[in-house]
Formats: structure tokens, C-alpha cells, sequence
């Protein structure tokens, strides 16, 4: 009841503000006092088809229905002026003035469903858009890990398979057990909180220690399948096609790994090698930098402008002007909530709420 509640609260208020035009009113005086640099960069992860979308993807926090992204990107045309990130980085560094309803559009990560669903819109829509790839995963057919840990908890709750042995990390043997005891009606919500605090516990480990824990947990399973074919990034072919269509590509390391915890040497390759990779299969100039997981400190922020790009982007949200540092870029997450009403429609007006970094 108390999302409800709020759903509707947001919902009233977005159609309110889009409707009565004080929302448009608001945006131009806070263009013209932020000197008419004002910029909302949003960020995309995957596009999947409303009927496929719960199947296929198990974070809701990352995931976009086609058809709610077809009618984001028909508002977004409509609505704003939509830039590409190499031109609005171009007149950031010029000073020169944009619209003051100005978005730029990115993806992280490089998924699969970019190609087959986003692109096409993108298309129908004349949309720059810019993905951020991670190259370790390009063409390989294989997943991010949290998709990998969130399957083997969905699977365990799901089909009440027993795992079959203890796993030898206190932390992963308290989760097997509490799935194996846990009812057969466990809700959605107590599930998605059982992997929130896995993948708390994983995020910042050593990658192989990680691989090896899931792989422990994968282990202790009956006839475990995981669906990597809906779950893997591109390959460079279709890569290829996306940069014929005016898509432009930025680099997200090479693992995926966040780069606060790794070593010298191990950050060195992710900034440079990434970027290395996509200018020899692409031909192209790699500017910007997308910050895995949006983790950040001073001293990766240093490492990323001493690598040579001229921009990075993170997961912090909030609006762009002159005053925001260009390698702490922010971005509006986009998934299925940003633009859906209370009544499971698509509402115009809590889109733009969220557009307008009120949210």
C-alpha cells in the first residue's frame, strides 16, 4: 500500500507539473542561471520485451521494456534535444550555449539486447546514443557475474532444489541454507533482497575469489542452467552495424571489475586496454570513460585523465552544467519505473519529473 501510495504521489505530481508547463518554466531558469550549459545524461543498461522482461533480467533497477523504451525515445524527440556525448562534450569545452531541455544518451555494459531491440528505435528516432562496452565480455557469449548469482537464487527458490553440500564460505553456506529453507511462496521482493546482500558481499572481493565462490555455490545445485544467450553482450559484427547507424562507443574496462580495489597494474590494463581493443576493432577515437559500477575515488579519477580520455561518467545523479567536474559526469538511471504510472501506464509527466533530476 505505501508504494502505492507513493507511486501515485510522484504520478500526480509529474502529470501535474508537465500539464500546468511549471516544470518547463522551472527547467529555463535553471538553464539560463546555470549559463545555458545545463545537460541531463541519461543511463541505459538493457531493453528487453515486456512479455520476455522478468525472465530474462532479475534486476529491475537496470532493465527497460521495449515498448517503454520505444515511447521514451518518441518524448525524448518530441520533448528535448537530444546530442550526441562526443558534441556535447565538444561544446562544453567551447562554452558554447545548448537548448535548455539538452540529453544525452548512453548505455553501460554492452548488452546484446542493445542491438536487437534499442537500436532499432534508436533509428526510428534519429537518437545519438553512446554505449560504454566492457571488452572482456564482447563476443564471448558470457554473462556479468550478478546475473550468474542471481539465476542461482531464482533457480534454488523457484524449483526447491536441494543443494547437495556445504559450501566452504560461511557467508555463501548461510545463503544456501536459508534458500533451502525458505517457503515455497517467498515473495519477489525477499528474494531480490537475499541477492542484494550477496552481491554486497561479492562486489568488492578479488575476481578470481568471486569466481570461485559462485562457482562453489553453482556447484552444490541439481542441473543448474543458466540462460546466457539472452544474457551475454554484443559481438563485434554487430558492434560494427550499430557504428554505421551514428552509434558512438566509450570504454567500461575490460572486466567489469571495480577499479577502487584492484592493483596498480590491474587498473592500467582496464583503462588502457579496453580502449586499445575498441580503436583496433573500431577505427575510432575512445574519449570517454564510464566508471564500472560507478565506483570512483581521487586517485581513479586521476588514473582515467592520465590515461588520456577527456571525459568520465558516473552513476551519480543530478544534472551537468559548466560547474560539474567533466570526469564526474552525472547520469539519470532510466528503467522501467521512470516513466510508468500508478495504473501501469506510460506517463508523460513522471518521465519528465525524473529528466529533471527532481527525483
Amino acid at each position: 500500500m505505501k508504494r502505492f501510495i507513493k507511486g501515485f504521489i510522484k504520478d500526480l505530481l509529474g502529470w501535474f507539473l508537465y500539464a500546468s508547463k511549471a516544470l518547463d518554466v522551472f527547467l529555463l531558469i535553471r538553464h539560463r542561471l546555470n549559463g545555458s550549459q545545463g545537460a541531463v545524461i541519461l543511463l541505459y543498461h538493457r531493453v528487453i520485451p515486456r512479455d520476455r522482461k522478468d525472465g530474462v533480467c532479475l534486476f529491475p533497477c537496470i532493465v527497460v521494456s521495449r515498448e517503454s523504451f520505444e515511447k521514451q525515445m518518441r518524448f525524448l524527440s518530441e520533448h528535448y534535444n537530444v546530442m550526441s556525448l562526443d558534441d556535447y562534450l565538444e561544446a562544453r569545452v567551447k562554452k558554447i550555449p545548448l537548448p535548455y531541455k539538452t540529453a544525452v544518451i548512453t548505455f553501460d555494459d554492452g548488452w546484446k539486447d542493445n542491438f536487437l531491440y534499442a537500436l532499432p528505435l534508436l533509428k526510428r528516432y534519429k537518437l545519438p546514443a553512446t554505449i560504454f562496452l566492457a571488452t572482456g565480455f564482447i563476443g564471448k557469449g558470457e554473462a556479468f557475474w550478478p546475473e550468474k548469482l542471481g539465476f542461482l537464487v531464482k533457480q534454488i527458490v523457484a524449483s526447491r532444489s536441494k543443494t547437495r553440500k556445504p559450501v566452504e564460505d560461511g557467508f555463501l553456506e548461510e545463503l544456501r541454507q536459508l534458500l533451502d529453507s525458505a517457503p515455497n511462496n517467498l515473495r519477489e521482493e525477499k528474494i531480490r533482497l537475499l541477492l542484494t546482500r550477496a552481491m554486497e558481499r561479492l562486489l568488492y572481493l578479488d575476481e578470481s575469489r568471486r569466481n570461485t565462490l559462485i562457482a562453489r555455490l553453482e556447484s552444490c545445485l541439481n542441473d543448474f542452467e543458466y540462460p546466457s544467450e539472452e544474457n551475454s553482450c554484443m559481438n563485434w559484427e554487430q558492434i560494427e552495424e550499430m557504428k554505421r547507424s551514428e552509434i558512438s562507443f566509450g570504454s567500461h574496462g575490460v572486466s567489469h571489475n571495480v577499479l577502487t580495489v584492484l592493483q596498480e597494474e590491474k587498473i592500467a590494463e582496464e583503462l588502457e586496454g579496453s580502449r586499445r581493443v575498441i580503436e583496433d576493432k573500431l577505427g575510432i577515437e575512445v574519449k570517454s570513460f564510464a566508471y564500472p559500477n560507478g565506483d570512483y575515488s581521487e586517485d581513479i579519477v586521476g588514473r582515467v585523465r592520465g590515461a588520456g580520455y577527456k571525459a568520465a561518467l558516473t552513476v551519480d545523479p543530478g544534472i551537468n552544467t559548466l560547474k560539474t567536474d567533466i570526469f564526474r559526469l552525472k547520469r539519470i538511471n532510466i528503467h522501467e519505473g521512470v516513466s510508468t504510472g500508478f495504473r501501469g501506464n506510460f506517463s508523460k509527466g513522471l518521465f519528465s519529473l525524473y529528466l529533471s533530476g527532481l527525483l
